[in-house]
């Protein structure tokens, strides 16, 4: 009987144990839950923010969402978060990404020179020797036929007395022909027709200035021998000047030919000249990578100042101002781009406090904005003031996560 009793109570034992552990082998989801580990409080935002309970994120208002043991911490949004009203804040300043033209303001220097085209070299048209110069320094301005020295030659002796005799014996066809060899000699008709006056004794002959201009150059000296061809004096025309400036590869894109330019001078304090482009290279340096650009400048005589005739001065140094304008484009304020690794973004305002970095794709450069070809729509509004601070708010966000 007690061994039969014994043997009851043992089944009622193993079928106990059996119930409790079917039970325990299926926990509730619920239970499960329970039993994982809180580990802190975090900021989806600012995830350097953390906290033993439940409450507020300190920098951006949200609030803190438990991160437990083993699992995923919240996701953190590109956005960059700034409480509203922050001192942050208040130092931001927003631009609009619009739609208008897009100037530029390019700065060149270059130097005052004359037209070389319109320079005449006056060279002996015999053999002789110069016996006086009235002009004997240059830069002096002449006219023209003015003296510019005094030249004795045998060979053009010898002809001007030929044509003398040829034109006292009344010989039209011989004396034709000499007086074009007294061309050849250089002599105006002026002076050919005086030379049947002229006395035995006088054996000089002036050289005259055969353009109006401005001794450029003067190769003669009083006394010196020449030989026919020698060259004796240059003239320049100054009174259209050439400024030529250097444009570089990236400039050549604003400048075109009959494009306003001012042009200001140390030479001329005070004064704006205006004028416009008359000629662009095409050939572009290969070591400098740049164009030459020419501008064409009037220049009237005047009697104030350190000199008394042409206002300009050859060689003189000049700025050269150009005011570039093109048609409508998306613009977006140079001050809103940051170039980190040489990637240029910006922060476009979602909401008050809340940045949004945005990569873009830029064009030419303004003087105040830059033009966008990618990346932004007309009507947003980006950070230019107050976008390192963002930028830097970004960079530890980063770091946190």
């Amino acid at each position: 009987m007690k061994t039969f009793l014994t043997l009851l109570i043992a089944i009622a034992l193993t079928a106990g144990g059996w119930w409790a552990g079917a039970h325990r082998s299926a926990p509730s989801t619920s239970t499960a839950s329970a039993a994982r580990r809180l580990l802190y409080y975090q900021s989806p935002m600012h995830p350097w923010v953390k906290s033993d309970k439940p409450g507020q994120c300190t920098v951006c208002g949200m609030t803190l969402v438990p991160v437990y043991e083993g699992g995923e911490r919240p996701s953190s949004s590109d956005l960059v978060m700034l409480p509203e009203g922050s001192p942050n804040v208040a130092a931001i300043r927003m631009g609009e990404v619009r739609r208008e033209k897009l100037t530029r303001t390019l700065r060149f220097a270059g130097m005052v020179d004359d037209d070389d085209s319109q320079h005449r070299i006056l060279s002996a048209t015999a053999g002789g020797r110069i016996e006086k110069l009235f002009i004997n320094f240059e830069g002096a301005e002449v006219v023209e036929g003015q003296p510019l020295a005094l030249f004795y030659s045998r060979e053009l002796l010898a002809a001007s007395r030929e044509y003398t005799l040829l034109a006292k014996q009344g010989s039209p066809a011989l004396t034709a022909l000499a007086v074009v060899r007294m061309r050849q000699f250089g002599l105006t008709p002026a002076q050919i027709a005086a030379i049947p006056q002229r006395s035995e004794s006088d054996i000089f002959f002036e050289i005259l200035a055969p353009v109006s201009g401005t001794v450029v150059k003067r190769y003669a000296y009083a006394g010196q021998y020449v030989a026919e061809g020698e060259k004796l004096f240059e003239l320049g025309d100054f009174s259209t000047m050439w400024l030529q400036f250097i444009a570089y590869e990236q400039d050549l894109p604003f400048l075109r030919v009959g494009q306003t330019v001012e042009v200001t001078l140390p030479s001329l304090p005070g004064r704006v000249l205006t004028s416009t482009i008359q000629f662009i290279n095409p050939n572009l340096d290969e070591l400098t990578r740049s164009a030459r650009v020419r501008v064409e400048i009037k220049n009237p005589t005047s009697t104030t100042g350190l000199h008394s005739q042409h206002e300009l001065l050859h060689k003189t140094y000049a700025q050269a101002n150009v005011l570039a304008e093109t048609p409508d484009v998306l613009t977006v304020p140079r001050s809103a781009v940051l170039w980190p690794s040489d990637v240029p973004r910006v922060y476009v305002e979602k909401s008050p406090g809340a940045y949004e970095p945005r990569s873009v794709k830029l064009g030419r450069a303004g003087d105040a904005v830059w033009e966008v070809l990618a990346g932004l729509e007309a009507g947003e509004h980006v950070v230019v003031s107050g976008n390192m601070l963002i930028d830097g708010q970004a960079q530890i966000n980063n770091l946190a996560q």
